[in-house]
């Protein structure tokens, strides 16, 4: 195309305008609106977001998010509500801000209780080096919630706890009996990790999302499709706000990952050169194994509310780096690839493995995992099971998974598909005061392989009648406490339906009095 007007401007670029030309000024032109909106908004907020604030809430300070962090009081099934934290606003007391909120959000304007959670349960430790976010809502057919955090906890040595909390946010919206029978679970399974400070258990209130309905869908995504991202967006937005005071870093997670033994330390090695970054990335696909100085998520929040309705939220990571480093090399092009590559620090092989298939998506099948990670057993040993006279199965066992080998702690027990009334049985040598229980199901290699229609049973018979239930299986669990003075002469697990799938116990722990 050439330039045919008799402008000042023509006659001073009167040269032939190529397509990759005008693509190119495209792009720097999107840079700077984008920069001059973060300008923008920065200039509001000029508050040092390390320290705490304290302040009365007032109408004139509608464009602040404050959310408030009181000690947790147990409700009914254990669940821990804020309504009293919500009515106490006022107070000043904990209380971090988002500045720009209501602009992008405006239903929340003059109504800045609802951005309390909703549930929290754990403590309040700050000062630690690490910080894990890990968002997670219920899933329509497998959950893959306990198998993370039994990977995150499990592969933590006693100085790593003293300096990591974990943050898991549940982001149910429907549903909620059934999201807080679900935030029960998890207490009830890491209740230790709870009661040490190591975890902490999140759900914000369902008035802090907008009407999705009334957005307009964009990239041509399906109104489903474009709810569910754009709410995850937001998710994000809220887990990181409520974390970023607690730690000097921050890693992103997902809910469907299992890491390898030591990652902690292997995180600390890899930063202990003290390199200047914007973003560390611990693994390839999506938004897992992210991490960041938590003095740069209050920007990043800020940027994912402006565009939390535009794309998705690891597409805005991208958006949010190119927009921070670039604009000082606006001559180079495609994207600036050296600023890039300096702003992000990649280590691998990868320290987080992708292992669900079935995404928070409903509907949607997800096979992606990461080449280099390797292979790591969910298989939890336990030698110190009391002794046994007999151990057997009516399943066909896949050998050499077998009961036996599985309750002595050599390898974990996989048979095919159970029937009704099948059995697994465990006689003890001597009649045993058995304290507690644990039968764990499905492992992260095969995490339909579980356990969901059986029950526990007891007896205090030589004749091994009279069988009495103690423990039904959730989510592929069984977990339990006996009454010491009992003597026990055997336990079994007896399915109660039929199953499609094969089975397999990762884990077998019977504790004794001692």
């Amino acid at each position: 195309m050439i330039c045919r007007s008799k402008s000042a401007w023509c006659k001073v670029s009167h040269v032939r305008v190529r397509a990759k030309d005008v693509l190119i000024w495209c792009k720097f032109g999107l840079a700077i609106i984008m920069s001059l909106t973060m300008l923008k908004y920065a200039f509001y907020n000029t508050r040092d977001w390390s320290r705490e604030l304290r302040f009365d809430i007032s109408e004139n300070q509608s464009s602040l998010l404050h959310m408030c962090q009181q000690p947790p009081k147990v409700g009914n099934q254990g669940v821990v509500y804020s309504t009293e934290c919500a009515n106490n606003l006022s107070s000043g007391r904990h209380l971090f801000e988002i500045p720009i909120l209501t602009h992008r959000l405006p239903h929340l304007a003059g109504n800045l209780k609802s951005l309390a959670p909703r549930i929290h349960i754990g403590g309040n430790r700050e000062g630690v080096s690490l910080v894990i976010g890990v968002p997670t809502v219920r899933r329509a057919k497998q959950s893959y919630i306990n198998y993370a955090l039994e990977s995150l906890l499990y592969n933590l040595n006693s100085s790593d706890e003293s300096d990591v909390v974990i943050v898991v946010m549940v982001a149910d919206t429907v549903d909620l009996p059934a999201a807080d029978a679900f935030i029960n679970d998890i207490r009830t399974t890491f209740l230790s990790y709870i009661e040490a400070s190591v975890l902490e258990i999140l759900a914000p209130s369902l008035n802090y999302y907008p009407d999705l309905d009334k957005i307009p869908p964009t990239l041509g995504d399906s109104p489903n499709r474009f709810r569910w991202r754009a709410k995850q967006a937001l998710d994000f937005a809220y887990l990181m706000a409520y974390s970023q005071r607690k730690g000097k870093y921050y890693l992103q997670l997902e809910d469907d990952v299992i890491t390898k033994p030591d990652y902690i330390q292997t995180i600390k090695r890899s930063l202990a050169a003290g390199d200047d970054f914007l973003l560390a990335d611990f693994a390839s696909l999506g938004f897992i194994g992210k991490l960041f100085y938590s003095r740069e998520l209050p920007a990043f929040v800020e940027f994912i509310i402006l565009f939390y309705d535009a794309k998705p939220v690891d597409w805005l990571l991208s958006n949010y780096i190119f927009v921070k480093v670039c604009l000082e090399e606006l001559t180079e092009t495609e994207y600036c690839p050296k600023a890039m590559k300096k702003a992000i620090k990649k280590f691998r092989p990868a320290l987080f493995q992708h292992i669900g298939r079935e995404s928070s998506f409903n509907g949607k099948v997800q096979l992606w995992q990461e080449g280099d990670f390797g292979n790591v057993s969910s298989f939890v040993p336990h030698k110190d099971n009391p002794p046994a006279r007999r151990i057997w199965s009516t399943l066909t066992m896949y050998q050499p998974h077998t009961l036996e080998n599985a309750y002595r702690g050599k390898t974990f027990f996989w048979a095919l598909t159970p029937r009704a009334s099948d059995t697994l049985t465990i006689e003890f040598l001597a009649r045993s005061s058995v304290s507690s229980f644990v039968f764990k199901s499905g492992d992260a290699d095969h995490p339909a392989d579980q356990l969901r229609d059986a029950v526990v049973e007891v007896t205090i018979d030589n004749s091994l009648t009279n069988w009495k239930e103690v423990g039904r299986f959730r989510h592929g669990t069984a977990q339990g406490s006996l009454r010491p003075n009992e003597l026990i002469s055997a336990i079994r697990i007896r399915m109660t339906k039929e199953s499609p799938n094969w089975v397999i116990l990762r884990e077998i722990w019977i504790k004794t009095v001692s």
